[in-house]
């Protein structure tokens, strides 16, 4: 019941309160299920029920409009009280109408029994439609961000396997000339010079080139925003009993100013056996690849059967006729509307782990081969280039033998210089996480301020620099998941504690946090420290990350006790 009454409240403040759909399903309502019975059906009876349509769906785009002109904190004053002026006006404008086309009206007595229930059911019917198209909404919004990072989550993935291969390439190649031009320096035993230009310009040469080619920035993500996720119809069961609550809810009203308490009883009990039916056999084991089929085919029958049951108890044959097609057609909706909520909810979880999964893989990203070139360049520059100067300072101790030298202790470095990829690297860099941002900088406002001894600290430290990253990662899914707008402000600074310096993440992002809602057991950031709270009008992500930059002594911070994730 919190969860439905928090659904309600985010539907009033959402300005999508009345959607397309509120009117379609207000009009078909409103001419069929909650229009008068009247005595006969004539000019003057189209005309009422015309007219009270109007007003109804005229004060409905009259909210419609002031919801999305006004601030948040009013709108669910607006929405109300357009919702019930509109309800409550509905029955006055049929009978004044009906009144001047000389149309029969319900009598007098029955206007306060009226204006009550329509005042209830438009409230409860429009209150339901705004919470599943919100719902739904919501729902295709963060698919479609999540689509759009993965898609870009991709794009990078694809761009550093290519700069990877690029880099194996370049440092084969500087692997390969090198040697070469080595081996032809020690066979041609030549004079100081020679040695002098190899180191120089050649060694020199591909040392600036691996060091540069480490240095060159990523390519821009693209990412073109998917402002619609697409998806095929689905079917699915409806929860048990809302098919039969709704219906009930529609009639009920009607049923119980025109007929006998003894009908209503018998309508009712009728009603609810079809719904165990509809609810309980397409369930069944035995049915469980033709449940949709079985459970439209009872809906229809339980139509049948009602419309039957109405034309025995004396009601007119058109108002008769209206279970028969109503029925079917609110199990076929209902059916659509969990189809297509589970569906969504389905690909948001897919959508979600893929990202998940895409961020670990891209948290290293170019970095391993970018510290490889550096590691190639700096052994060319430091240890082969200063092999070569060493032998050119001893020049007075020259023999013809000396370039021989020289190249059984070069060739070596040179020959493993490829092998520098294979050498194990620590996680992420700071460049990782400023790409992890720039990622998710088209789905989400993302702004991050990092102070210069938070920058110090994660140049110092591999894992804080890694647990930063899975920590920033999960703040910023959840903003696109959870936060209206899609925004997040990440700080990073170094705060003094009882155990010493810590680093100190914090991720926020708007929009209230459920109660109660925690970080998933599994959660890598969760492993790293980081806790889920409410701060003020939104959510924080925070971690107190240990970078050893201090001895180890009990700490003023500790970790969260374990919850179940709700986020």
């Amino acid at each position: 019941m919190n969860r439905l009454a928090r659904a309600a409240r985010d539907a009033l403040r959402s300005g999508r309160f009345v959607s397309r759909w509120t009117f379609l399903v207000a009009g078909m309502l409103s001419v069929t299920v909650m229009s008068p019975a009247p005595t006969s059906i004539g000019v003057g009876a189209i005309g009422a029920a015309s007219a009270s349509t109007s007003v109804l769906l005229a004060g409905l785009l009259a909210t419609a409009i002031g919801e999305r002109r006004v601030s948040r904190r009013w709108r669910p004053w607006i929405v109300m009280t357009g919702v019930l002026a509109s309800a409550i006006l509905r029955p006055l404008a049929y009978d004044a109408v009906a009144d001047a086309l000389g149309a029969s009206a319900p009598p007098a007595w029955q206007l306060p029994f009226r204006l009550l229930t329509n005042a209830t059911v438009w409230t409860a019917s429009l209150t339901g439609i705004a919470i599943l198209t919100t719902h739904v909404a919501r729902l295709r919004l963060t698919n479609a961000r999540l689509l759009s990072v993965q898609h870009a989550l991709s794009h990078s993935r694809e761009d550093a396997d290519a700069f990877e291969s690029a880099a194996h390439e370049l440092v084969r190649a500087a692997s390969e000339e090198l040697r070469g031009e080595l081996r032809g320096l020690a066979a041609d035993q030549r004079g100081p010079e020679s040695l002098r230009a190899f180191s120089d310009d050649s060694v020199r040469r591909w040392s600036r080139r691996l060091t540069d080619l480490a240095a060159t920035p990523a390519e821009p993500v693209i990412v073109a925003p998917i402002d619609h996720v697409r998806m095929r119809p689905a079917l699915r069961l409806p929860p048990p009993g809302v098919v039969a609550l709704v219906y009930a809810l529609c009639v009920l009203p009607y049923a119980l100013r025109t007929v006998p308490a003894l009908q209503v009883m018998t309508g009712v009990a009728l009603l609810g056996a079809g719904a165990v039916l509809a609810d309980g056999v397409p369930r069944l084991r035995a049915l469980r690849r033709r449940r949709i089929p079985a459970f439209l085919t009872i809906g229809a029958v339980v139509g049948v059967c009602l419309g039957a049951l109405a034309w025995t108890q004396g009601i007119p044959l058109p108002l008769s006729a209206v279970p028969v097609l109503a029925y079917p057609a609110l199990a076929a909706a209902c059916a659509l509307c969990a189809g297509t909520a589970s569906a969504l909810r389905v690909e948001e979880r897919r959508l979600t782990a893929t990202v998940r999964v895409s961020q670990r893989i891209g948290r290293v990203g170019t970095s391993a081969a970018r510290a490889a070139l550096e590691d190639a360049a700096r052994e060319l520059h430091r240890d082969a280039q200063g092999a070569c100067v060493r032998t050119l300072a001893a020049t007075d101790r020259w023999t013809p033998t000396t370039l021989r030298a020289v190249h059984d202790d070069v060739d070596p470095l040179l020959a493993g210089l490829p092998e520098v990829f294979e050498r194990p690297r620590d996680g992420a860099s700071i460049q990782a996480l400023f790409d992890l941002v720039e990622t998710w900088r088209p789905a989400v406002d993302v702004r991050m301020r990092m102070s210069s001894d938070a920058r110090t600290a994660l140049d110092a430290s591999a894992a804080a620099r890694d647990d930063v990253f899975e920590i920033v990662a999960e703040g910023l899914l959840n903003a696109v998941k959870h936060s209206v707008p899609a925004a997040a402000t990440i700080d990073l600074d170094v705060v003094a504690t009882g155990a010493g310096p810590r680093l100190r993440v914090q991720v926020r992002s708007p929009g209230r946090l459920p109660r109660g809602a925690s970080l998933r057991r599994s959660s890598a950031a969760r492993g790293r420290g980081a806790r889920l709270r409410a701060d003020g009008s939104g959510a924080l992500l925070e971690a107190v990350i240990d970078t050893g930059a201090a001895p180890s002594v009990v700490s003023t911070e500790h970790p969260p006790h374990a919850q179940t994730s709700t986020s």
